[in-house]
C-alpha cells in the first residue's frame, strides 16, 4: 500500500532538498568568484597570460629604420597636429598652447613657407583636419592650466577667415564633455576622429554629425601605450602610436 506524503512533509523535504542545491550553488560560485578575484601578476589576465601569451607564436612586427629629412621650422609655436592639405598646397599645422590663449593654424608649403593663417578657439589642440574650406581642430582642454569644470572640449570648426562656424562634442558623451581626442583625418567629406575616452576611431558627417562608421583602435601589446595621430589614405587609416 503506498503511503501518500503530506502537504507539510512535502514541504518539509522540499526545503531539505533546496537547501542542499542552494549550498551547492552558492559554494560553486563562491569558488568561481574567489577564482576571478584571486591575486595575479601585475599585467596578466584572469587565466594568468600576459603580453607574450596574447601575441601567440607569431613573427615580431618587421622593424626597419626610416629616413629622415629636415625640412624646415614651423612658425614659433607648440605645433602639435598635422595634416596633409587635399589641394596639394603643402601641410596644415596647428599648435598647443597650455596658457588658454587662442591657437594658430598655418598652411605651409614644401619649403616651409606661410602661405596662410587660422586662428581658433580649440584648446590644446591635439589633432586637426583641413576639408570643406575649413580646419578642424580637436580640443584637449582638460589639460589647459586652470581649466574650467567641464574643460573645453570637442571640434572646433574655424574657416578661413578665423571665424568659427562650429564646436560639437564628441559623440557618445554628455553634451558638454565628450571628451578629448588625439587625432583627426579628412576622407572625402568625412571627418575621421579618434576619441580618447573610448578608445575608438569613428568616421562622422560633418554637416548632420552622425557616426556612419565606428571600430576600436588597434593595439599591439608592449608596443603601444597610446594613439596619437592618425591619417586616411585610399581605404587605410595610419595611426601613430
Amino acid at each position: 500500500m503506498n503511503k501518500r506524503m503530506g502537504r507539510r512533509e512535502f514541504l518539509t523535504a522540499g526545503a531539505r532538498a533546496g537547501m542542499g542545491l542552494g549550498l551547492a550553488a552558492t559554494t560553486g560560485a563562491a569558488f568561481a568568484q574567489q577564482t576571478e578575484l584571486a591575486p595575479r601578476a601585475r599585467g596578466t589576465d584572469a587565466l594568468g597570460r600576459g603580453p607574450s601569451e596574447a601575441r601567440s607564436a607569431g613573427a615580431a612586427p618587421p622593424k626597419r629604420m626610416a629616413k629622415t629629412t629636415k625640412l624646415f621650422l614651423t612658425p614659433p609655436s607648440w605645433p602639435n597636429a598635422i595634416a596633409t592639405d587635399p589641394d596639394g598646397r603643402g601641410f596644415w599645422i596647428q599648435e598647443q598652447r597650455h596658457d588658454n590663449k587662442q591657437e594658430a593654424a598655418w598652411l605651409l608649403d614644401r619649403s616651409g613657407k606661410v602661405l596662410h593663417k587660422v586662428v581658433t578657439n580649440c584648446k590644446n589642440t591635439s589633432g586637426m583636419a583641413y576639408g570643406d574650406g575649413c580646419v578642424w581642430s580637436g580640443a584637449n582642454g582638460d589639460s589647459e592650466i586652470d581649466h574650467p569644470t567641464p574643460p573645453i572640449e570637442g571640434i572646433f570648426q574655424t574657416d578661413m577667415n578665423s571665424t568659427q562656424i562650429s564646436q560639437r562634442q564628441i559623440p557618445f558623451g554628455p553634451v558638454d564633455n565628450g571628451g578629448s581626442t588625439h587625432g583627426m583625418a579628412w576622407e572625402n567629406g568625412k571627418l575621421w576622429i579618434y576619441a580618447n575616452r573610448l578608445e575608438a576611431l569613428m568616421r562622422i558627417d560633418p554637416k548632420s554629425w552622425q557616426v556612419d562608421y565606428m571600430f576600436p583602435v588597434t593595439r599591439t601589446p608592449r608596443l603601444s601605450e597610446r594613439l596619437h595621430g592618425i591619417e586616411w589614405d585610399n581605404g587605410f587609416i595610419w595611426q601613430v602610436t
